[in-house]
Order: structure tokens, then C-alpha cells, then sequence
């Protein structure tokens, strides 16, 4: 008789477990430390431990390229010989590029044939590398990405107070025309001894849009400005006409932020995080704020959110674990 009891009782309380489990995960008491940000909307994970070392103190960097057809996450971080290491996630979070000699991946963009450019370095669609140094004359500034147009790709810098528009360079990497400089706002003293500075770019491929995210030192503020291939063209030759600044001809946005908070443009808003525990989201035409997400685990986080707005990427930065999760807005 015992036997049948609990044969009984058993179903019963299985059948009480999820709603049990339920109530104990909304109660802040029995919150599972461990638990990912965004854990309603995962879509995949993977240890990344294999090429990663403590990340805990280590500065990490994160960004996704996209060119249409594939997408990849970049990672910048500690390996576990201690030196800093780039890797390229594929949409399934395998390892597709692997290198010790790869830093700003920030500015990184694709040219007009999908590829993909790192630095000066030009990587296929599968991530391989093919070439080194793709192109050797730059903007004259610390910070380079670049806008592919119909007419090829725009390389864009910001030097000071000035947005640097050029060289242009056709599909085989050719260079066609030299660079011009484009005031960028009228607030921005001119007087003063450093003004904007490039600190990430995002390029939706799918829009012809980019948007550079731009840190002023004398106002103390973000920018983001969305450039059109077209608005490119026009700003590498001939160039703005004389007294139009770059934001008379872009939308934008300025925000308040802190020069270390990660900025993200994406297609359906610009994603600001605030000591990485509440993430964002701004209308790049209002600059009204749409949505705010609060990371709850006292976890250490790394993020990445896509060009079209539909995925965020984090980072156990003590656990070593990546997670790829739909976004939550």
C-alpha cells in the first residue's frame, strides 16, 4: 500500500514543480546568481574557455558585423596566455577567425563586396584572411571605419572637429579620390583643446545606413550620427559646402553618457549601457528613450548588439560562457 502512495503523489507533486519553481525565480530570495541576462529569449550558448583566460579585470570589447547574408560576433579579451586575443563568432558561435594581432575592432565594417575589414586587415565571408593591409592612406586620425557606397568605400575619421571623408576606393580596393574635411556640429568649441573623438561605428548593411558614435571632450557628451551611403559620397567629394555642418545633413542624437559606456546604433534604436547593468534604448530621431532593461546579476557582463537591432550577445566574464538572445524590446 505504501508502494501505491507514492506512486500516487508522485505526479501530483511533479505537476506542482514548475509552478513552484516559478514562484521561488520571482522572489529576489532564491535568484539564481548564475542566470544570464535575457534568459527568456536565448537562442543558443557556448563555453568559451578554450580561448579565453580570466576575463574578470581584463577589458572586453565586443561588436557584431553583418553584411546581409552573414553575421559575426568579434570578441576582444585575455587569453589564457595572458595576451590580448580577437575572435570572430559565427551565427552558431563557433570560432571562425582566431588572432593575437587584431585591437580595434570597433570601426570594423564591410566593403562593398561583403567582406569584412579589421583595422587594415580584409577578411572573406567565412572569416579567412586575405590580406594584411588592404588599404595606406587613411584619415589622419586615431580611429578609422568606412561606409561602402554604390560608388565604393567611404573611409571615415574624425580628426578634432572635423569629420574626415575620404579616400574613396573602388570594389578592387583602387583608390579613386583623395579626402575632405566636414565640420561636425556648431555647439562644438572650436577653441578648445580636444573635441570629438570616433569610439565605435555600426554599419547596417541592409539600410546603406551607419552610425558613428562619437565622444565631444568640451560638451561631456555622446553623439550618434547615422550617415547614408549617399551623404558619404557627398561629404568625400566634393565635401560639405562651407558653413553646413555634418549634423545640418544627418539625423542624430546626443546622450548623456560617461566616455567609457558602450554605445550601440542599431536599426530600431541606439543602445546605451550604464555601468553595464541598465541597457537603453534611445529613437535615433527623438532621442526620446524607448525602453530600459536592468541587468539584475551582480555577474561581471560583456555585450554586443547586432546592426538590425535583433540580437544582443553577452559574456560571462567569470563563468566564460557566451549566450546569443533575441532582444527584449
Amino acid at each position: 500500500m505504501a508502494t501505491l502512495r507514492h506512486s500516487m503523489v508522485a505526479p501530483v507533486l511533479l505537476s506542482l514543480l514548475p509552478a513552484a519553481l516559478g514562484l521561488l525565480g520571482a522572489c529576489e530570495l532564491f535568484y539564481d546568481p548564475a542566470a544570464p541576462p535575457f534568459d527568456d529569449r536565448l537562442t543558443s550558448t557556448v563555453m568559451v574557455d578554450d580561448v579565453f583566460g580570466d576575463l574578470r579585470r581584463s577589458d572586453v570589447e565586443m561588436t557584431v558585423l553583418d553584411n546581409g547574408s552573414r553575421r559575426y560576433l568579434l570578441v576582444r579579451g585575455r587569453d589564457k596566455g595572458g595576451g590580448e586575443r580577437t575572435v570572430a563568432f559565427d551565427e552558431d558561435l563557433k570560432v571562425r577567425m582566431s588572432r593575437s594581432d587584431v585591437w580595434d575592432i570597433r570601426n570594423a565594417f564591410v566593403d562593398v563586396n561583403g567582406n569584412f575589414v579589421v583595422e587594415r586587415m580584409l577578411f572573406d565571408r567565412g572569416f579567412s584572411l586575405e590580406e594584411e593591409e588592404i588599404y595606406d592612406n587613411p584619415p589622419d586620425s586615431e580611429r578609422v571605419t568606412g561606409v561602402a557606397t554604390p560608388s565604393g568605400v567611404v573611409l571615415l575619421g574624425v580628426e578634432n572637429h572635423s569629420l574626415e571623408a575620404g579616400p574613396l576606393y573602388d570594389s578592387d580596393w583602387n583608390e579613386l579620390n583623395g579626402i575632405s574635411s566636414n565640420d561636425i556640429h556648431p555647439d562644438a568649441d572650436a577653441n578648445a583643446r580636444e573635441g570629438f573623438r570616433l569610439k565605435a561605428a555600426q554599419h547596417d548593411v541592409g539600410r546603406a545606413r551607419s552610425g558613428l558614435v562619437l565622444w565631444n571632450d568640451a560638451l561631456s557628451r555622446v553623439f550618434v550620427i547615422e550617415v547614408s551611403a549617399s551623404l558619404a559620397v557627398d561629404m568625400q567629394d566634393p565635401g560639405l559646402a562651407g558653413g553646413t555642418f555634418v549634423t545640418d545633413e544627418a539625423r542624430y542624437i546626443t546622450v548623456s553618457a560617461r566616455d567609457y559606456d558602450p554605445v550601440f546604433y542599431t536599426r530600431r534604436g541606439v543602445v546605451v549601457l550604464r555601468d553595464k547593468r541598465d541597457h537603453e534604448v534611445f529613437d535615433i530621431d527623438s532621442g526620446e528613450r524607448l525602453d530600459t532593461y536592468h541587468v539584475a546579476s551582480n555577474a561581471e557582463f560583456a555585450f554586443a548588439y547586432s546592426p538590425d537591432g535583433r540580437w544582443v550577445y553577452t559574456l560571462d566574464k567569470s563563468r566564460l560562457r557566451l549566450y546569443k538572445a533575441r532582444t527584449w524590446w
